[in-house]
């Protein structure tokens, strides 16, 4: 089916699209180094709720990184890289598997 033919040509006509409209990759995934990914990185985004952290780390991935959440001694606060270069198993051990 040509590209012309699969969209509707009246309005409320898009369920009667018979083939699957292929995936916009470059919005579409969002993992490190790819064009959707760079793009969304430039902007902060709400990834969790405050009240949410407590004592413990909080494990989260968020656009394809694996990332832990947490609240420091002065009630700050604070994301990092789950796997830290420092720390084998990482400070998301207290927070467990994901």
């Amino acid at each position: 089916m040509a590209d012309e033919e699969r969209w509707a040509s009246k309005p409320y006509q898009g369920y009667a699209v018979a083939a699957p409209m292929k995936e916009g990759e470059e919005l579409t995934h969002v993992g490190p180094r790819t064009p959707g990914g760079e793009y969304l990185r430039r902007f902060w985004h709400p990834v969790a709720i405050s009240a949410q952290l407590k004592d413990l780390p909080v494990a989260i991935c968020i656009l394809g990184e694996d990332l832990v959440i947490f609240r420091d001694g002065r009630g700050e606060v604070g994301l990092l890289g789950r796997h830290c270069a420092h720390r084998r198993p990482g400070p998301a051990a207290a927070a467990g598997s994901r």
